[in-house]
């Protein structure tokens, strides 16, 4: 492994693996949480496939995860039930070796508790210290030391694969390292859910305005430092960033072999820029947030070019008032520009400059819409009246019903060679006041309405409404 302790790499040197950086964790590991997710050792196979089945790891992965257990120890009490207690009628679990099991009570005694005298021993005692396909070989021979690691023997729905992991080595570590890979993409965390290590707390010299509050009381809104609570932007003239970007660049191209690559770079604000000292010494000496976009895109879209992939951004990286770049910086057979802003006008600017376009217009695409604000009890709904106000209190209220989705043309006002650079729709919903409960709600069925009108046209063959 390549991260962790070097302990870890001492033992795992022979399987070397490449482990995509920037999962979302929290900040405190409990033993409740634990438990609740890991397999106990009395698992027979076919819970053991249920139970990693619940977390889309296949029955072939958990056999060939289970392969760990030739490295690691286990207390007596894991097991001790095999050896003094198995069942009513047969003391001794036989599916264990005589001679293994005999061994095993010399270190572990019938006395044994959690809580008092529960020694441990390797969970393989050939080579405790290596992780290799003597696990397997353990299995074989009726030396597993755990309910759930012989049971893979004994179950004739992973035998085969216990004994294809014991035949070729090379074959069980190539599945192992892809199992383990995937299994750091199990239940990440998304939204304001956990940790990233965040890019300020690892890189703080790479962010501006960070931890700064987002509206400074009495400053203007357009000297905000962001729209909403969260602050920070990428310093573009910190070489550093640069080395970061790149390899999370790599890591998700690496994950995702998809020929697209979306680099954002919409909303920039430009009182973060302005807060951090370098980059007012370099307005002030007449740069302009334009050059600063610029250099920022010139560092990093060349690199995702030579990936082999086709550049996404927000529109904003080209029409943006305040930081904008031209086509010569960004050449349109190698980018796509995603439009949310100003409907019908915005998209009709996009293709008109040659660039390739994906719709999700704000006035009709967006979900979260029209739900209330969530950054206070605001001001303007004081007023007794029944005016709507604010049209549902968000931004981009109001609501967004199925007919508005359903109704609305991506292509209008286009001519046909423009409205072939249309690429298709794609509907957002943020994730501020979404969660579990109400996902199923705001999606559906208003994405549906959405993907017919796009897939099969929302007019019959007599061009009527559907």
């Amino acid at each position: 492994m390549q991260k962790g302790t070097s302990s870890q790499q001492s033992k795992l040197a022979r399987h070397k693996l490449q482990v995509p950086s920037g999962r979302r964790d929290g900040r405190v590991s409990l033993i409740e949480e634990a438990n609740q997710n890991l397999p106990p050792p009395t698992l027979d196979a076919k819970q053991l496939e249920d139970n990693f089945a619940r977390k889309g790891l296949s029955l072939d992965e958990m056999v060939t995860l289970s392969g760990a257990h030739s490295i690691g120890i286990s207390h007596c009490t894991s097991f001790k039930d095999r050896l003094y207690n198995f069942s009513e009628t047969q003391l001794q679990d036989p599916s264990m070796d005589p001679i293994f099991a005999r061994d095993l009570k010399t270190k572990c005694p019938q006395t044994a508790t959690r809580i008092l005298n529960d020694p441990t021993v390797p969970l393989d005692v050939v080579t405790p210290n290596r992780l290799d396909i003597n696990y397997y070989n353990n299995l074989k021979k009726h030396h597993g030391l755990l309910t759930s690691d012989q049971t893979l023997l004994s179950s004739p729905s992973t035998a085969e694969i216990v004994r294809n992991n014991a035949r070729d080595g090379a074959a069980w570590a190539k599945k192992f390292a892809a199992a383990m890979v995937k299994m750091g993409y199990i239940e990440v965390l998304t939204g304001s859910q956990g940790h990233t290590g965040s890019w300020a707390e690892a890189y703080p010299e790479i962010v501006t305005c960070v931890n700064m509050f987002w509206w400074p009381a009495g400053s203007k809104w357009e000297d905000r430092l962001a729209s909403e609570p969260g602050t920070g932007h990428l310093n573009p003239l910190n070489p550093k960033t640069y080395q970061v970007l790149k390899r999370v660049i790599q890591d998700v191209a690496t994950l995702f072999p998809e020929p697209f690559y979306h680099a954002g770079a919409d909303e920039i604000i430009p009182g973060c820029w302005k807060a951090d000292p370098t980059i007012q010494s370099f307005l002030s000496n007449g740069g302009t947030l334009s050059q600063l976009l610029e250099i920022f895109v010139n560092s990093t879209f060349p690199y995702i070019v030579s990936l082999n992939r086709t550049v996404v951004y927000w529109e904003d990286v080209f029409l943006d008032a305040n930081a904008n770049v031209s086509t010569t910086v960004l050449p349109p057979e190698h980018t796509i520009l995603q439009t949310w802003n100003n409907g019908h006008e915005n998209t009709k600017k996009i293709v008109s400059s040659g660039y390739r376009v994906i719709v999700s217009s704000s006035d009709f695409y967006y979900l979260d819409c029209g739900h209330g604000g969530f950054l206070g009890n605001d001001s303007e709904y004081d007023q007794q009246t029944s005016d709507n106000s604010g049209n549902g209190g968000s931004w981009c209220g109001p609501f967004k019903t199925w007919q508005t989705i359903y109704n609305y043309d991506i292509t209008y006002g286009l001519s046909e060679e423009e409205a072939n650079l249309v690429l298709g729709g794609e509907v957002a919903l943020w994730s501020e006041q979404a969660d579990p409960t109400v996902l199923d709600t705001r999606i559906w069925p208003r994405t549906s309405a959405m993907a017919e009108t796009l897939w099969s046209g929302n007019r019959d063959e007599t061009g009527e409404k559907k």
